[in-house]
């Protein structure tokens, strides 16, 4: 039988999550503990400890999450009170029902519509106060590296970055208000280690009324929120190539970046990687009756590739198992007008690089969200996960000679802070290729 929670029931459920986790996000301050022990839901626990997950980040696409599908046990991909998923439920409620999918909420339970989040809460999920303590939990892991910004000085900054706001027109206050508070803040919380830098240059934007600079620091906190909470769920991020690649270019015009990326070899790898087919015409449920009966196997042996190091033969014998998906979604295709598309995967372990390239990335206004991940962000602002539904109005980010210039300071210093934090794997996409429409 379905309940319908009220609006107050969800307001005092906030109350209660925030207070549970922040318990548990003291205790691990004062004499740490297991990350996992965040999570409310035993099964979530559970499924974390034991799983190979993929981590999307941003808004909700149901084509990112599908083509990850078969190479995992389960997706976690990012859920707003605002994505696509939440007016059309047909979007996710297929993938919950077969414990495909464990949801990281991004917005409190009250701000959800209340059908939408009553079914929901059914089903294992990721609150987004225990999504906020997963990312605080890898930055008091790396802690002992040292440096970092005390509370009070935090508040300092916060009551100066103010008072500096008095002098501006409303619509850049609510920019640069929004931003602080409602990305960079979460984003960089605790501020212990190198990444907390970034609350200076902040604050130093905020002060010179540098929309740019504080644009990229908007980025680059985000980045930096993302890979912690990759770490924390020992889930792999998804990034694709394309924007891998107009990084590239930008590179070749500003060499001063400097970024150690071997281009040509991990374009190569991608491409001599895995090969997917995907059909956006197909419903949900048609397509995981395709790929629901040999996921298992699948993701089994790209679980032994990670571990064992099994190279090329390993990638056949996976290949050798999604070109049946892929026979099987272009018979099916065939029965309608459809655009057939090609995907090409690889698995990346231990490079540096690659995750440079992904910082400059996001600081030069490109989001890594997954397969077709890749778009300008001064197109679309700048969306924060963490507040009730803020979006920040564009401020014109484009790559040019001074973004880069400005972007050098701070960049160097989170840069030096994500190649320590060992992010294990990062998963490059590709699209290869349309195969056109089939009748």
């Amino acid at each position: 039988m379905f309940h319908m929670y009220d609006r107050a029931y969800l307001q005092k459920l906030d109350e209660s999550e925030a207070k549970r986790t922040r318990g548990i996000t003291n205790n691990w301050y004062r004499k740490g503990g297991a990350v996992d022990e965040i999570f409310r839901s035993e099964e979530v626990r559970d499924r974390v400890r034991k799983g190979s997950t993929a981590l999307l980040s941003g808004a909700y696409d149901i084509q990112k999450v599908s083509l990850t599908l078969p190479f995992y046990d389960f997706a976690m991909p990012e859920v707003c009170d605002s994505c696509p998923c939440v007016t059309k439920p047909e979007l996710i409620l297929p993938l919950l029902e077969n414990d495909l999918a464990i949801p990281i909420l991004t917005s409190r339970y009250s701000t959800y519509p209340r059908k939408w989040i009553s079914n929901l809460l059914k089903y294992p999920h990721i609150s987004s106060a225990e999504g906020y303590s997963l990312r605080v939990a890898a930055s008091i892991e790396r802690s002992r590296q040292g440096g970092g910004i005390c509370q009070h000085c935090v508040d300092r900054i916060v009551r100066e970055s103010n008072k500096n706001l008095r002098g501006y027109d409303k619509e850049t206050q609510r920019y640069y208000k929004l931003g602080l508070e409602g990305l960079v803040m979460p984003s960089l919380a605790p501020f212990l280690g190198q990444e907390a830098m970034l609350l200076d240059d902040a604050a130093s934007s905020i002060r010179v009324n540098d929309k740019a600079r504080f644009q990229q620091v908007l980025s680059m906190a985000e980045a930096v929120g993302q890979f912690r909470l990759s770490r924390s769920l020992g889930s792999v991020p998804q990034v694709p190539m394309e924007m891998m690649n107009a990084v590239g270019d930008i590179e070749a015009k500003y060499p001063a970046l400097g970024i150690p990326y071997d281009d040509a070899g991990v374009r190569q790898a991608v491409e001599e990687g895995l090969n997917i087919a995907y059909d956006p015409g197909l419903s949900l449920e048609k397509y995981l009756d395709i790929i629901v009966p040999r996921r298992s196997q699948i993701s089994s042996l790209v679980a032994e590739i990670s571990l064992e190091a099994k190279g090329a033969k390993g990638l056949l014998k996976v290949q050798q198992e999604v070109e049946e998906i892929n026979t099987e979604i272009r018979r099916v295709s065939r029965s309608s007008r459809s655009n057939v598309l090609e995907f090409s995967t690889n698995l990346f372990s231990g490079n540096r690089g690659l995750i440079a390239r992904c910082l400059a990335g996001a600081a030069l206004g490109f989001n890594f969200g997954g397969p077709l991940g890749a778009a300008i962000g001064s197109s679309v602002g700048v969306t924060s996960h963490f507040a009730n539904k803020i979006e920040l109005p564009s401020s014109g980010l484009k790559p040019s000679k001074k973004l880069i210039e400005i972007l050098e300071p701070g960049y160097h210093k989170v840069l030096a802070y994500l190649l320590s934090t060992d992010v294990k794997y990062v998963q490059l996409w590709s699209l290869q290729k349309k195969l056109g429409k089939t009748r």
